[in-house]
């Protein structure tokens, strides 16, 4: 055992349904032959194994009884997850994998965040009440060159389960997470906490959900470009192309304009 094993051991277990793509992302700096190989012998070791009962054709990796002795855990985890849950799990992990090799072929430096520590709270007016946002990601990209300004992502991938109402609630909760300065402050800019903007990515599977979501966000939450939304065939395909639509670009029910590239 490596220490990096129990922190893989760790990862599997908190994760509701975590695959090789969520661990390489996570622990081996997106190398996924190099995760594949550690989890081969992991799984060989008796630590692990896949969920048979994914139903998506793809390895779900959950902790055998022998793991949970070694990190103390109660087997709540060897329940089956469920496929919903499963397949959010799995469009995530694309959608990363699809930022980390495109950031890749331009050069860049790219860094990923996934779950919990991500998260952050906001006072929500709608509530009267402080709430806790756990984005899916959060994604990090930079030029290789000194003093070159980072570019922040959170990432929200939508499998059009959540209503139109959750998603108008949570980029009002991002809004007001922004506006009140502390991602500036968790960046380091103690002096100017709105030095460090970031922007959410929104990642939906249809072009009727973008168009739909573009209009509830534009009208009823009133965002401009906090949020940019595309389909998940056209980030797998460029998640760095002109494929990025934005609330302000809307009017009526489509677009003003033609789609937007990050940078």
């Amino acid at each position: 055992m490596q220490s990096r094993d129990f922190e893989i051991l760790s990862e599997i277990f908190e994760s509701p349904a975590c695959t090789r793509t969520r661990i390489a992302a996570k622990l081996f700096d997106g190398r996924y032959e190099a995760a594949k190989k550690r989890l081969q012998q992991l799984h060989r070791a008796g630590l692990i194994e896949n969920n048979d009962n994914s139903l998506t054709g793809r390895s779900i990796l959950r902790p055998t009884r022998a793991a949970l002795e070694i990190l103390g855990a109660q087997p709540r985890m060897m329940e089956r997850v469920s496929s919903r849950m499963q397949k959010h799990e799995l469009m995530l992990g694309d959608v990363i994998s699809a930022l980390r090799l495109a950031a890749e072929r331009q050069g860049l430096f790219s860094a990923t965040t996934i779950g919990d520590d991500a998260g952050f709270s906001v006072g929500c007016w709608e509530h009267s009440r402080d709430e806790t946002v756990i984005p899916d990601a959060f994604f990090t990209l930079q030029n290789p060159f000194p003093d070159s300004a980072q570019h922040f992502f959170f990432v929200e991938a939508d499998r059009s389960t959540e209503t139109q109402g959750h998603l108008v609630h949570l980029a009002n909760q991002y809004r007001a997470y922004q506006r009140s300065g502390e991602f500036g402050e968790k960046r380091g800019h103690t002096y100017d906490r709105r030095r460090a903007p970031f922007r959410v990515l929104l990642v939906v599977k249809t072009r009727e959900r973008l168009l739909r979501t573009g209009h509830s966000l534009r009208f009823f939450a009133q965002i401009g470009t906090l949020v940019w939304i595309a389909t998940l065939a056209d980030v797998l395909n460029d998640p760095f192309g002109a494929i990025w639509f934005c609330p302000l670009d809307f009017e009526g029910s489509s677009p003003l304009r033609a789609a937007r590239t990050l940078f």
